[in-house]
């Protein structure tokens, strides 16, 4: 009786799960593909980047190019009502995977970028959805202005699809752009830093910089610094 009540408490398809992936549009979510258990169990053989890279490809080769190219975040809803959101790019470049357990099962995020984000921050446990979305759709209130100042455009669009991502989400702490300043990035980067060199490097930094003057000169609650 015990041999067969552990041989069930261990069976491989004890955790099984089913995720979801899709598309947010601005009518609602668009369902792109379901990954049921045992194709998913059959991909975590073939090691976590490589599953990780199939269930992006196949989920999204329905989407036209333009669709492919609006999508800015990934959003990651595990169980106890857990959601975790990611920048795309952390995604697309390897920079979080996801790990597959021995049921196929999605369980977990983990950074392989050491002190560029807080590798706990991003583990959700027993992931079932995954919802792919512009930034623009998920933050109505953010929009993307043409400015004559190339570095202002560049900073609005970090700030909105890297930095809201994370800092919209518990446990990070809230952000505005009209908070931004030079001392505030400074600090801000050396707990972002990046083994890449690509998230926060003195390029970027002038950017968000740009782009806070610019909310300022449109007297969008921002003092000047000059």
């Amino acid at each position: 009786m015990l041999l067969l009540l552990f041989s069930l408490l261990w069976s491989p398809e004890a955790g099984a799960t089913v995720v979801e992936v899709s598309v947010l549009t601005a009518s609602g979510p668009r369902v792109l593909r379901t990954w049921d258990a045992p194709v998913l169990k059959e991909l975590s053989k073939k090691g976590t980047i490589s599953a990780q890279d199939l269930i992006f490809e196949k989920s999204t080769e329905n989407l036209d190019l333009n669709d492919k190219a609006d999508v800015d975040l990934v959003t990651l809803a595990g169980t106890g009502g857990r959601i975790s959101r990611v920048p795309r790019f952390m995604i697309w470049r390897g920079s979080l995977k996801f790990k597959l357990e021995r049921d196929g099962g999605l369980s977990s995020v983990t950074s392989s970028a050491p002190g560029m984000v807080p590798a706990d921050f991003f583990k959700v446990q027993g992931i079932h959805k995954i919802e792919l979305s512009r930034a623009s759709v998920l933050y109505p209130g953010t929009r993307l202005v043409v400015r004559t100042n190339p570095a202002a455009s560049r900073g609005e669009k970090m700030f909105t699809q890297a930095c809201m991502a994370c800092h919209s989400l518990n446990p990070a702490p809230k952000i505005e752009a009209t908070l931004l300043n030079e001392m505030y990035l400074k600090d801000f980067a050396k707990k972002h830093r990046p083994t890449g060199g690509y998230l926060l490097d003195s390029r970027a930094l002038r950017g968000l910089l740009a782009y806070r003057e610019a909310l300022a000169s449109e007297k969008i609650g921002v003092k000047s610094s000059r």
